[in-house]
């Protein structure tokens, strides 16, 4: 009987596009992980919307969203051999409106 231990895997990059979204844009996550035993890492993206769970989905599209809305993301890494790793709760945006007639302007709303 031999036992090899499992370390879980890391999310070590995580980055949200558009860098400056509105309600109209879908945002999409790209990250990198790391699995120190070499095994097979599958991601999940959890999205919250002012704290409400959304369905697990890999962007988030655009919806009914509102100006200050706060959308946060939760992406949890799991290896092959069920080892978990998580990168909880990074605040993503709080949503931005466009300003009439100033289409490549966003700015924040807070």
């Amino acid at each position: 009987f031999r036992w090899a231990p499992n370390t879980r895997p890391r999310i070590t990059l995580l980055e949200i596009t558009p860098p400056n979204p509105t309600r109209l844009d879908e945002l999409v996550p790209s990250y990198d992980a790391i699995d120190y035993d070499g095994h097979t890492v599958h991601i999940a993206a959890f999205w919250r919307h002012n704290g409400a769970q959304l369905p697990i989905q890999p962007t988030l599209p655009t919806g009914n969203f509102v100006r200050g809305d706060v959308i946060d993301l939760t992406l949890q890494a799991q290896d092959s051999a069920g080892g978990v790793g998580r990168l909880d709760g990074v605040p993503v945006i709080e949503l931005m409106e466009r300003r009439p007639g100033l289409v490549d302007q966003p700015f924040d709303v807070g």
